[in-house]
């Protein structure tokens, strides 16, 4: 952890003034944040100490808003975390200290203990998982599911506070409270002053007094019609009994009475229990195989997914390959540039030249052909494109003229001189309109050179 003497801007360690000595930064506020860090620091230790965990959290976590790089303060919230069955988080807080101070950094240690224990971080694992399950399940009302995982959880890890929590919520919703004070007060033993924790016990107490001012009345109203024998600790009738025959016959009922109430109130809740006991085991069993069927339900749709953005994206690079103006044609442009060429047969290559997209292809290979074509095509095409349009207006071929001028303005469209020559081959076809406008260009836009003259005699001026 850098220290909180040390300059916040150069790192060197400052003295007792309101500024660095060596880079001038004024750090008197920043003094004041780093004391004030430290005293949090200080107060959640204190906290920990007596295992006011929730507190010690809170103030902590309002340390690292100051100074996020106090790794003292981060690594014993990771360790609050990891009392509280929070191992996750606890990892996380000793990851990012470790990043912060990679040396001489007790949060090494705990991540290596722990990396160590390749047991122990899968049971860390299947604990998260099943709470979540938990979770789930008693979000979607199946109460008696969710308590059967989350006894799983806490038999997993004992620490767990949230489980603890959890399941005393259940057995609170299920009317069961002493089972919810028993498993409320084992969390606060782990953390004492848990805000939640203590709102469930208060809930619990409170219920907890209806209900023996309930179990109150209903011993009332049975002591109207039974009393308690304290020599035999026997159940007689509350009258006393007579003599001869009608004595007998009561005493007879009232040992069949005591028969069925024996019956009633011990064997039967005996047999009650076993058969929940093994009902409870059978659902066990069907919550961890749905609960493993599901999980490779999912590993399976995962895979799926993957395999049809596999496909979907290899699909599009073979579209770009084999699609009209992909690569493979643009490949064969390309090599009908070269064959023409080989042919001397500029006119065919420089019209094969202009449907090359060159941009289509990354291969070194192909741009550097491109390119020496190009070159070629551009220079001395241009001038081979020139003398084969002025031998055809020559001989008075102007069609063929005209389509060769317009390949040469394609190559150079600044060649006044093949725009003159392209406007006389329209004038001489019979388009005076067009040819004029090929005039008018040369006078405007090239009023210097010798063929603006010309164009003017032509247009008449």
């Amino acid at each position: 952890m850098r220290s909180s003497m040390d300059c916040y801007n150069c790192g060197s360690k400052l003295g007792a003034g309101q500024i660095c000595l060596k880079c001038g930064a004024a750090v008197s506020v920043y003094k004041r944040i780093m004391h004030t860090a430290n005293s949090l620091y200080n107060a959640g230790l204190a906290k920990a100490k007596v295992r006011d965990l929730s507190g010690a959290a809170a103030v902590l976590t309002q340390c690292l808003e100051l100074n996020k790089r106090h790794t003292d303060a981060r690594n014993l919230l990771g360790l609050i975390y990891y009392e509280t069955g929070e191992t996750v988080d606890a990892m996380t807080e000793w990851v990012i200290s470790k990043n912060f101070q990679p040396e001489g950094n007790e949060a090494d240690r705990y991540l290596k203990l722990l990396q160590q224990n390749q047991a122990r971080l899968k049971s860390i694992d299947t604990t998260n998982r099943k709470f979540n399950q938990a979770l789930e399940l008693a979000r979607t009302g199946s109460d008696d599911l969710a308590v059967l995982q989350l006894l799983k959880v806490i038999n997993l890890n004992a620490r767990f506070v949230k489980a603890y929590q959890l399941l005393s919520l259940l057995y609170i919703h299920r009317g069961e409270y002493k089972k919810a004070h028993t498993t409320i007060r084992k969390a606060l033993e782990i953390d004492k002053t848990n805000d939640t924790s203590l709102r469930y016990m208060q809930e619990i107490k409170q219920n907890g007094k209806r209900e023996k001012s309930e179990q109150k009345k209903q011993e009332k109203r049975r002591e109207s019609t039974v009393m308690i024998n304290t020599t035999d600790e026997s159940i007689v009738p509350s009258y006393k009994p007579g003599t001869g025959i009608l004595s007998a016959v009561l005493y007879v009922l009232g040992g069949l009475a005591l028969g069925l109430a024996i019956a009633w109130f011990v064997i039967i809740p005996s047999v009650k229990h076993d058969m929940n006991r093994k009902f409870d085991e059978t659902l066990m069993g069907y919550g961890d195989k749905m609960s493993s069927n599901q999980a490779e339900v999912s590993g399976l749709t995962q895979q799926v997914e993957k395999l049809e953005n596999e496909k979907e994206q290899l699909q599009n690079q073979l579209n770009g390959y084999t699609d009209p103006g992909g690569i493979l044609s643009t490949y064969d442009a390309l090599l009908e540039v070269l064959n023409a060429y080989v042919k001397q047969d500029f006119i065919a290559a420089i019209n094969a030249y202009g449907s090359v997209d060159a941009s289509k292809v990354t291969s070194q290979v192909f741009q550097q052909v491109y390119a020496g074509l190009k070159e070629e095509i551009e220079t001395n095409g241009f001038t081979t494109l020139f003398n084969t349009a002025k031998a055809a207006y020559d001989s008075r071929d102007y069609e063929t003229a005209r389509d060769n001028f317009l390949m040469c303005l394609e190559l150079n469209p600044d060649d006044v001189e093949s725009k003159y020559w392209l406007g006389l081959s329209y004038h001489n076809l019979g388009d005076k309109e067009t040819a004029f406008e090929y005039y008018t260009d040369i006078i405007d836009n090239y009023p210097d050179s010798p063929f603006a003259e010309f164009s003017r005699t032509h247009r008449g001026y």
